[in-house]
């Protein structure tokens, strides 16, 4: 993946500030798009357009792009479908004889809780178009004879598969008290978890590859894999 960070580098990405959106999918849509992997694509392209007016609202006529890498595993290989989103800070817009002309536009933490409440209602609009109007979620079932299929019903769904916890969630349920609070430039809304903290000036050209070759990262790299003797794979997690 180096190779395409580098050719994002040198041919695609312009010597401006970029942003990097992060869009994490809530899990009562993680099934859906695990079995039907064609839906993915149009809902990156619902998200993509859901920034791309704002940019071109703060900057009137403005013109944006974005490239973009989907991610479908976490670090401990849970199914945890999110997209990272790279766009310009702004937009470019033409001014007479100087020709196109970059604007810069800073969104707020207030402008990425808005954001993250219209990319969920633009997506579940787009699922319910496609046919997959929002259903009540089920008590999960971890009784099925096919093993494969067990595994990824737990990690669909966030539960131990097999042991002593089979069938509980991996998750610890929320403490009472004060929710947490969200960090800046984080919002969420029906499970949908919008971050738009990490931003690269337009001076620092080594930064913004290291970005891109962070977002086109396979989903096990490092000391962490081990492939034994015998053949196996072992992972060490990150946390227990």
């Amino acid at each position: 993946m180096e190779v395409v960070a580098d050719a994002w580098l040198e041919t695609v990405l312009p010597r401006v500030a970029h942003r990097q959106w992060v869009l994490t999918l809530p899990w009562k849509r993680r099934g859906l798009l695990f079995y039907k992997p064609e839906l993915v694509g149009g809902l990156l392209g619902v998200v993509i357009d859901v920034l791309s007016r704002w940019y071109r609202r703060e900057v009137p006529q403005g013109k944006t792009g974005a490239v973009m890498a989907i991610h479908r595993f976490d670090s401990a290989l849970r199914h945890n479908l999110h997209f990272h989103i790279l766009m310009p800070d702004g937009a470019w817009v033409r001014d007479g004889d100087r020709g196109l002309v970059f604007r810069r536009s800073r969104p707020t933490t207030g402008d990425v809780v808005d954001l993250v409440e219209q990319i969920s209602l633009a997506c579940e609009g787009w699922l319910t178009a496609q046919g997959y109007a929002p259903e009540e979620e089920e008590e999960p079932l971890l009784d099925d004879d096919d093993t494969l299929a067990l595994f990824q019903a737990a990690s669909l769904q966030d539960l131990h598969a097999v042991g002593p916890r089979a069938g509980r969630r991996v998750r610890p349920p929320a403490p009472a008290g004060p929710q947490r609070q969200l960090p800046a430039w984080c919002g969420v809304f029906d499970g949908y978890n919008l971050h738009a903290g990490v931003v690269i000036p337009a001076r620092d050209r080594a930064g913004l590859g290291r970005l891109a070759r962070y977002m086109l990262r396979p989903p096990l790299v490092g000391p962490r894999v081990e492939r034994q003797p015998d053949g196996s794979v072992v992972l060490t997690l990150k946390r227990p």
